[in-house]
C-alpha cells in the first residue's frame, strides 16, 4: 500500500453562510494524507479561504494572489514548532501560532504564489518530520499538508 494518498477538495457550488461577509470557495485543495502522519496520531488540520478572505489575507501580505502558481498550506502539529521550507520559489511564507505574521515558523504556514514547475516541491521540517518530501503543485489550487 502506498504511503501517500492525495484527495481532491472541491469546493462547495453555494456561497458559506458561516462567513462575514457571505462570500464563496473558489479555490480547490489536494488534502495530502501521510500513512505516518495518520498512524502518529496527529491531528490534521487544512485551511481554505473564500474569496473576500483570499483578497484580505493577500493584501495584507502585500502581494497579488496569482492564478497560475499553488498556494500551500502546511499544519505543524505537535510542539514545539519548527521551520518549515520548500524547495519551489515563492513569496515569503507567513505563519500563525496565535496571529498571521511573515515567517516560516508556527502551528501554520502558509507559502503562497509557489512556481509550479513540474508540478511538484519538496517539503521540509528543520529537526526532522513525519509527512515531508515531495508534495503536489498545481496552479490556482491551494495543497493542504499536515506534519508530525
Amino acid at each position: 500500500m502506498d504511503a501517500t494518498r492525495q484527495l481532491t477538495v472541491t469546493p462547495p457550488a453555494a456561497a458559506s453562510a458561516c462567513t462575514v461577509p457571505i462570500a464563496s470557495y473558489l479555490v480547490p485543495g489536494i488534502l495530502v494524507a501521510t500513512r505516518a502522519v495518520i498512524e502518529s496520531g496527529a491531528k490534521a488540520s487544512g485551511r481554505m479561504f473564500t474569496e473576500a478572505r483570499k483578497t484580505a489575507l493577500f493584501a495584507e501580505m502585500g502581494v497579488a494572489y496569482d492564478p497560475a502558481r499553488a498556494q500551500v498550506f502546511v499544519h505543524v502539529d505537535g510542539a514545539p514548532t519548527r521551520v518549515v521550507s520548500l524547495t519551489a520559489t515563492h513569496d515569503p511564507a507567513w505563519a500563525r501560532s496565535a496571529a498571521w505574521t511573515a515567517g516560516d515558523s508556527g502551528v501554520d504556514v502558509f507559502f503562497p504564489n509557489v512556481a509550479v514547475g513540474a508540478g511538484s516541491t519538496d517539503l521540509a521540517v528543520v529537526g526532522g518530520a513525519l509527512g515531508t518530501g515531495a508534495i503536489p503543485l498545481v496552479a490556482n489550487t491551494i495543497t493542504l499538508v499536515t506534519v508530525h
